[in-house]
Protein backbone atom coordinates (compact mmCIF):
# COMPACT_ATOMS: atom_id res chain seq x y z
CA UNK A 1 0.00 0.00 0.00
CA UNK A 2 2.88 2.12 0.64
CA UNK A 3 4.48 2.15 -3.04
CA UNK A 4 1.36 3.64 -3.90
CA UNK A 5 1.41 6.50 -2.07
CA UNK A 6 5.42 7.33 -2.23
CA UNK A 7 5.51 8.58 -5.24
CA UNK A 8 2.24 11.52 -4.18
CA UNK A 9 4.34 11.84 -0.71
CA UNK A 10 7.28 12.97 -3.07
CA UNK A 11 5.15 15.41 -5.17
CA UNK A 12 4.11 17.02 -2.13
CA UNK A 13 7.48 17.23 -0.24
CA UNK A 14 9.01 18.89 -3.67
CA UNK A 15 5.96 21.49 -3.52
CA UNK A 16 6.04 21.80 -0.09
CA UNK A 17 9.90 22.52 -0.21
CA UNK A 18 9.97 24.60 -3.06
CA UNK A 19 6.71 26.84 -2.01
CA UNK A 20 8.73 27.15 1.57
CA UNK A 21 11.71 28.13 -0.10
CA UNK A 22 9.79 30.84 -1.94
CA UNK A 23 7.94 32.04 1.08
CA UNK A 24 10.93 31.87 3.39
CA UNK A 25 13.08 33.93 0.56
CA UNK A 26 10.16 36.69 0.57
CA UNK A 27 10.21 36.97 4.28
CA UNK A 28 13.34 36.50 5.42
CA UNK A 29 16.10 36.20 2.87
CA UNK A 30 17.97 34.09 0.28
CA UNK A 31 20.55 32.47 2.29
CA UNK A 32 17.95 31.20 4.49
CA UNK A 33 15.75 29.97 1.24
CA UNK A 34 18.52 28.13 0.20
CA UNK A 35 19.12 26.28 3.49
CA UNK A 36 15.52 25.51 3.72
CA UNK A 37 16.03 23.79 0.43
CA UNK A 38 18.71 21.73 1.40
CA UNK A 39 17.16 20.46 4.06
CA UNK A 40 14.15 19.43 2.35
CA UNK A 41 16.20 18.21 -0.16
CA UNK A 42 17.73 15.94 2.47
CA UNK A 43 14.53 14.81 3.95
CA UNK A 44 13.29 14.10 0.32
CA UNK A 45 16.43 12.14 -0.24
CA UNK A 46 15.85 10.00 3.53
CA UNK A 47 12.29 9.07 2.77
CA UNK A 48 13.43 7.39 -0.74
CA UNK A 49 16.19 5.96 1.52
CA UNK A 50 13.51 4.38 3.93
CA UNK A 51 11.39 3.24 1.14
CA UNK A 52 13.87 1.28 -0.13
CA UNK A 53 15.30 -0.20 2.76
CA UNK A 54 11.50 -1.36 3.25
CA UNK A 55 11.31 -2.93 -0.31
CA UNK A 56 14.48 -4.84 0.46
CA UNK A 57 13.24 -6.06 3.70
CA UNK A 58 9.91 -6.92 2.26
CA UNK A 59 11.73 -8.80 -0.44
CA UNK A 60 13.52 -10.47 2.03
CA UNK A 61 10.64 -11.38 4.21
CA UNK A 62 9.07 -12.67 0.86
CA UNK A 63 11.94 -14.72 -0.27
CA UNK A 64 13.05 -16.43 3.16
CA UNK A 65 9.34 -17.36 3.10
CA UNK A 66 9.69 -19.29 -0.33
CA UNK A 67 13.20 -20.36 0.68
CA UNK A 68 11.80 -22.74 3.43
CA UNK A 69 9.47 -24.19 0.42
CA UNK A 70 12.17 -24.41 -2.01
CA UNK A 71 15.22 -27.06 -1.58
CA UNK A 72 18.28 -25.67 -1.34
CA UNK A 73 21.36 -26.35 -4.46
CA UNK A 74 25.36 -25.63 -4.82
CA UNK A 75 26.06 -22.43 -6.51
CA UNK A 76 28.70 -21.82 -8.71
CA UNK A 77 31.07 -21.19 -5.63
CA UNK A 78 30.18 -24.46 -4.26
CA UNK A 79 28.46 -23.03 -1.19
CA UNK A 80 24.41 -23.36 -0.70
CA UNK A 81 22.39 -21.19 -1.91
CA UNK A 82 18.23 -21.16 -2.99
CA UNK A 83 16.66 -20.13 -6.12
CA UNK A 84 14.67 -17.17 -6.51
CA UNK A 85 16.64 -15.23 -3.43
CA UNK A 86 18.82 -11.84 -4.83
CA UNK A 87 21.78 -11.38 -2.35
CA UNK A 88 22.97 -8.53 -1.34
CA UNK A 89 20.02 -6.57 -1.57
CA UNK A 90 19.07 -6.37 1.83
CA UNK A 91 23.13 -5.41 3.30
CA UNK A 92 23.35 -2.76 0.78
CA UNK A 93 20.23 -1.23 2.03
CA UNK A 94 21.57 -1.40 5.43
CA UNK A 95 25.00 0.07 3.94
CA UNK A 96 23.34 2.95 2.73
CA UNK A 97 21.50 3.60 5.85
CA UNK A 98 24.53 3.66 7.97
CA UNK A 99 26.36 6.17 5.50
CA UNK A 100 23.41 8.13 4.71
CA UNK A 101 23.89 10.23 8.20
CA UNK A 102 27.77 10.09 7.18
CA UNK A 103 26.57 11.43 3.96
CA UNK A 104 23.71 13.71 5.82
CA UNK A 105 26.21 15.33 8.32
CA UNK A 106 28.59 16.34 5.81
CA UNK A 107 26.00 17.98 3.68
CA UNK A 108 24.71 20.29 6.53
CA UNK A 109 28.26 21.56 7.40
CA UNK A 110 29.02 21.80 3.81
CA UNK A 111 26.27 23.91 3.51
CA UNK A 112 26.58 26.26 6.33
CA UNK A 113 30.06 26.97 5.92
CA UNK A 114 30.82 26.81 2.55
CA UNK A 115 27.18 28.41 1.43
CA UNK A 116 26.23 30.44 4.56
CA UNK A 117 23.08 29.15 4.94
CA UNK A 118 21.31 29.68 8.07
CA UNK A 119 21.06 26.08 9.97
CA UNK A 120 17.33 26.90 11.39
CA UNK A 121 15.99 26.93 7.97
CA UNK A 122 17.70 24.25 7.37
CA UNK A 123 16.18 22.30 10.15
CA UNK A 124 12.95 23.16 9.54
CA UNK A 125 13.72 22.03 5.90
CA UNK A 126 14.48 18.54 7.30
CA UNK A 127 10.52 18.69 8.08
CA UNK A 128 9.19 18.87 4.90
CA UNK A 129 9.02 14.78 4.43
CA UNK A 130 6.98 14.41 7.87
CA UNK A 131 4.76 17.11 6.59
CA UNK A 132 4.61 15.49 3.19
CA UNK A 133 3.75 12.43 4.94
CA UNK A 134 0.84 14.28 7.38
CA UNK A 135 -0.75 15.20 4.14
CA UNK A 136 -0.95 11.94 2.29
CA UNK A 137 -2.59 10.61 5.79
CA UNK A 138 -5.23 13.31 5.77
CA UNK A 139 -6.03 12.65 2.23
CA UNK A 140 -6.26 9.00 2.45
CA UNK A 141 -8.01 9.67 5.78
CA UNK A 142 -10.64 11.68 3.46
CA UNK A 143 -10.77 9.35 0.89
CA UNK A 144 -12.32 6.66 2.86
CA UNK A 145 -14.88 8.61 3.96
Amino acid sequence: MWQISLPRIQRFGLQIGLVGAVITALIRSVPEAVGFLVGAAISLVTIQTWSKLAESLAASAAASTNASAEAPFMDANGSQATRGKKPGSLAAAAILMVFRYLLIAGAIYGSIKVLGVSPVAMLIGLLVSFLAVVLEVLLQILKTR
